[in-house]
C-alpha cells in the first residue's frame, strides 16, 4: 500500500485544521520531525535508518470527543520498539533512547 506521507515541524500533534489540509494535500501519514532530523545527521556525516511509526489517528472533526492522548502514543510506541529491536544487534540498543 502506497502512503503519502507529509511531514510537518514537530514534534507535536496536529490541530484540526492542520489534519484537514494535510489531508486536501493527499496526505496520508504526518511525520512529526523524522526529515529535519536525518538532514541534519546526514550533514554530519552520519549513517541514518529511519523507522517511522503510525502511533494515533487524526483527528478531523471539531465535534469529536477523540484526542490525542500522550500516554497511549508512548505505550504504542515502546510496544513497537521492543518488537522492532528484537532482531538488532546489542550493541545496537545503547543509540534507542527509550521512555523511562
Amino acid at each position: 500500500m502506497l502512503m503519502n506521507k507529509i511531514c510537518s515541524a514537530g514534534p507535536s500533534y496536529e490541530t484540526i485544521a492542520e489534519c484537514r489540509a494535510l489531508h486536501a494535500l493527499g496526505g496520508d501519514a504526518v511525520g512529526m520531525s523524522t526529515v529535519p532530523e536525518v538532514i541534519v545527521a546526514r550533514h554530519c556525516g552520519l549513517r541514518v535508518l529511519g523507522i517511522s511509526l503510525i502511533t494515533n489517528k487524526a483527528v478531523m472533526n471539531y465535534n469529536s470527543q477523540e484526542k490525542a492522548n500522550h500516554e497511549e502514543v508512548l505505550a504504542g510506541e515502546l510496544q513497537l520498539i521492543l518488537e522492532l529491536g528484537k532482531p538488532l544487534h546489542p550493541s545496537a540498543w545503547g543509540c534507542i533512547p527509550l521512555p523511562s
